[in-house]
Formats: structure tokens, C-alpha cells, sequence
């Protein structure tokens, strides 16, 4: 009754566009991307520029940065983010993992089993003080032009900004399968990785990432060029 009552519904992605239809809606629905802001995200011009942006954000300087952007939920999959860390920190022992985003698991009372997992993963993993949880941060374009890759297995999403920025900043981007991914995030394997919800399989594609720089250069490039070519967002507002 609700969607009968509308003249237009905008999408923020084809596949959500699709699930609306599937769902029987007869109204008139447009699907027009997030988009990024090309003026804020944009790559690092040179190695010196990066190594100035990690000083400034008390980062660490030569050591390879990962960054998670997104609430420590469940949704999120930080579970799986932690299990394939413990992975990662073994075989590349001078990186650091950035969690930015708000600390559910500490606010929402359902989540105390997900808290004390989040707790015991970290404690477990070998080297808890490369792990910084950092909250919410005004300057998340600025750790993206900083970060070597971003880590993002969500299980359910709409259009993740976390992912298009990034991918606009030359960040890899390591990413699942989950509910919600559309085209417009690009091709998988060219543009980003796709890989399983599975730890070792997330580990695997970032350890391939951060040891091969032919690999993440070509990543790197490849990402800028899809958002810049398909996501600016002032094509959006046209």
C-alpha cells in the first residue's frame, strides 16, 4: 500500500532495482548509484605523500596498512575480518589493521556474544597491538589515500560508499559476495577482488595483494579508472 501511494522510487543500485520488482512493485523505479566525490577521493600522488598522510595520522610509516571501513557488527562481517587477520599478521609481519567505524558490539546489548568474539579474536591473534579500532574518524579519505588495501566482507549491503571510495582513493579492495552487490561497483577480479566468506580465502586474496606490487598496481589503477570513468557523483546529479 505504501509503494502504490508513490509516483517514483530511486534505487541506489540496479540489484536493489531488481529485488523491488521481484517483490511485485508496479511503480515507476530509477536507479541512480551513490557516486563519489572525486575532489575528496582520489589516490596519493607519490610514495612521499603517503608516508606524510600515515605521520599525520599517527599510522604506521613503512609497514603494510589494512583498513576495515564499516560498523564492528556482525552484518559486517568483522568476525570474519579478525579470523582472516590472524592469517594475514603471520605471513606479513609489519602490518597493521585500521577499524574504522562505530563500536556496535559494544552499544547494542544483543551483540555480547559478537563483543566477547571480537575480544578473544583480538587477544588471539599474535600481535593485538596492530589492531587499532579507531571509531568514528571525520577524515576516512585521508586513511584511504594512506591504506595499502581495504578489507570489506560484508554479508548484507545496499551500495557500500566504503567500497567506491576506496576504489576512487587507488586502494584495492577485497570484498564477498554478499546480499545487495550490484554492477555498479565494477567487475569482479578486474576492478576489485571477489572472493568466499570464508577466512582463509579472504586472507589469501590480501596476502596476493600486499605481496605482489604488479598485483596491486593493477588493482590500484584499475579501481581509480572504473569510479572515475562510471561513479563520479556528479554524474549522478545530472
Amino acid at each position: 500500500r505504501k509503494y502504490r501511494a508513490i509516483d517514483c522510487i530511486i534505487s541506489n543500485s540496479r540489484t536493489n532495482r531488481d529485488e523491488l520488482i521481484r517483490w511485485g512493485v508496479k511503480n515507476r523505479i530509477e536507479a541512480i548509484p551513490n557516486g563519489v566525490n572525486l575532489g575528496n577521493f582520489y589516490p596519493a600522488a607519490d610514495e612521499n605523500e603517503k608516508l606524510e598522510l600515515r605521520r599525520k595520522l599517527s599510522c604506521n610509516p613503512t609497514g603494510k596498512i589494512v583498513l576495515s571501513v564499516g560498523a564492528v557488527h556482525p552484518r559486517k562481517g568483522t568476525d570474519l575480518l579478525l579470523k582472516a587477520w590472524q592469517t594475514i599478521t603471520r605471513e606479513i609481519p609489519d602490518a597493521h589493521l585500521y577499524l574504522i567505524g562505530m563500536r556496535h558490539d559494544l552499544a547494542v546489548s544483543n551483540l555480547h556474544e559478537f563483543r566477547q568474539s571480537v575480544e578473544t579474536l583480538v587477544a588471539s591473534s599474535g600481535a593485538p597491538d596492530r589492531i587499532h579500532f579507531l571509531g568514528y574518524v571525520p577524515n576516512v579519505a585521508e586513511y584511504l589515500r594512506a591504506a595499502d588495501l581495504l578489507l570489506f566482507p560484508s554479508r548484507k549491503e545496499g551500495m557500500p560508499n566504503a567500497i567506491i571510495e576506496a576504489m576512487a582513493s587507488g586502494t584495492p579492495v577485497v570484498t564477498c559476495p554478499f546480499i545487495g552487490i550490484s554492477p555498479e561497483l565494477g567487475r569482479p577480479d578486474i576492478d576489485f577482488i571477489l572472493t568466499d566468506h570464508s577466512p582463509d580465502a579472504i586472507a589469501k586474496a590480501a596476502i596476493d595483494l600486499l605481496t605482489d606490487k604488479n598485483v596491486h598496481r593493477q588493482f590500484s589503477q584499475s579501481a581509480h579508472r572504473w569510479v572515475a570513468q562510471n561513479m563520479d557523483v556528479e554524474d549522478m546529479l545530472d
